[in-house]
C-alpha cells in the first residue's frame, strides 16, 4: 500500500480556489489535481506512470465533473493503466521466448 493520503480535497476547497498570477495546482493525491488557471478555468488532471514515463490527462472540467466523479474516473483509470501494464508485460515474455527460435540469415 502507498505511503501518499489521497481524498485530501474537499468539495468548498474546489469552488473557492481563486486564479492566481500562475496556474497552480490543488493536489487529492493518487495522482489527482485541480489545475486552477491565471483565467479562473479549473480543470481535472490525473498524472501517471507508465512504462518508467510521465503521463497526464484531463479528466474534465470543475464544476462539470465534481470531485467524486473526478476521483471515480481516477479509479478507473489506475485500473486500466495496470492492466495494460500487465497485458504488455505478459505479450512481451511471450514474445521473447518466439524470438530466441529465430536465426538470422
Amino acid at each position: 500500500m502507498s505511503g501518499y493520503k489521497t481524498n485530501k480535497l474537499s468539495d468548498p476547497e474546489c469552488r473557492s480556489a481563486k486564479p492566481r498570477e500562475k496556474i497552480y495546482k490543488l493536489r487529492d493525491g493518487g495522482g489527482l489535481s485541480l489545475h486552477v488557471r491565471v483565467t479562473g478555468y479549473k480543470v481535472w488532471r490525473y498524472n501517471y506512470r507508465f512504462n518508467g514515463k510521465q503521463k497526464a490527462f484531463t479528466i474534465g472540467k470543475y464544476p462539470d465533473v465534481g470531485l467524486a466523479e473526478a476521483r471515480a474516473k481516477r479509479d478507473a483509470a489506475k485500473k486500466l493503466i495496470s492492466s495494460l501494464f500487465s497485458v504488455t508485460v505478459v505479450s512481451l515474455f511471450a514474445w521473447i521466448p518466439a524470438c530466441a527460435g529465430m536465426t538470422g540469415g
